[in-house]
């Protein structure tokens, strides 16, 4: 019989509660934090001739980032006290290894190549060259930018990371590597 003077009970909500396990929900990876994952690359769901990589991921929502409007200190404030993090360690193919490897040399000498350009322009003083090289060193943060393979993170909670862009074929070998039946 129901006591009307007892605590109120509350359902949790299932999508914010965890089992511990990952999962798929939606188009997201859910890993509980602290997770080591499988040796099944999350890019490319290749298995064993790769490295293990330890991240620790941060997240805020997306609204923090209206503060910049305000000033940039207040937008740091914010995200700093806002921020959700977690630790994952996952597993990386070896060709994204070398694929970010050498985006990584090539940035790098086009950003030495940009610097002396920009260096040169202001020793010759002139506002063409020093233009160009600003405006290339921008373009090359951009391509790199785009074309580095990364984690999307979708939201971390208090006890999971939710991590968008993982193929679901990939979900279901990580998850089937990991739980085997």
């Amino acid at each position: 019989m129901n006591n009307p003077y007892d605590a109120p009970v509350v359902q949790p909500n299932s999508s914010a509660t965890s089992d511990g396990r990952v999962r798929c929900v939606g188009d997201a990876l859910v890993v509980p934090k602290g997770t080591t994952l499988p040796d099944t690359c999350l890019y490319t769901g290749l298995e064993g001739t790769g490295a293990y990589e330890s991240k620790k991921l941060s997240w805020a929502p997306p609204w923090v980032y209206i503060f910049i409007l305000f000033n940039i200190i207040v937008l740091l404030i914010i995200y700093l006290i806002i921020r959700k993090q977690g630790d994952l360690t996952y597993y990386v193919d070896s060709s994204i290894v070398r694929r970010r490897s050498s985006l990584g040399w090539t940035w790098g000498g086009v950003m030495v190549a940009m610097v002396v350009t920009l260096v040169a322009g202001i020793v010759m003083e002139t506002g063409a060259v020093i233009g160009i090289g600003a405006v290339a060193l921008l373009v090359a943060l951009i391509i790199l930018l785009v074309k580095l393979p990364k984690l999307k993170i979708a939201k971390i909670d208090k006890t999971d990371i939710y991590l968008k862009g993982v193929p679901v074929e990939v979900c279901d070998r990580i998850i089937a590597r990991m739980y085997p039946a």
